[in-house]
């Protein structure tokens, strides 16, 4: 009973340990991760409409860098947005070992 006490108490303590400025930087980075994301799926937006939209314009080249390229942006795109959903649910949770990934 005594150790359960003990528990919560640290439990309290733990949470009244937060300064200002450790909340405005969890905000902070989580406001970051999110702009990462927002702009990962822009640049998988911009690949997928160059597949999309200029397939015409790809085929006609002599060369298949153009549509290499934009499988690259795709790619690129989810891998940032990957990064930045877990990003986002590190800093949530507040667990540093996702936050190092």
């Amino acid at each position: 009973m005594h150790r359960a006490n003990r528990l919560i108490k640290m439990g309290a303590n733990k949470e009244k340990n937060e300064t200002c400025g450790t909340i405005c930087l969890k905000y902070l980075l989580f406001t970051f991760n999110f702009l990462f994301w927002l702009a990962g799926g822009a640049v998988m937006a911009v690949g997928i409409w160059t597949l999309v939209e200029k397939s015409d314009y790809i085929s006609l080249l002599s060369s298949k860098i153009y549509a290499v390229s934009a499988y690259i942006l795709i790619m690129a795109g989810v891998i940032v947005m990957v990064t930045g959903v877990l990003g986002c649910c590190a800093t949530f949770k507040e667990q540093r070992r996702l936050l190092r990934v």
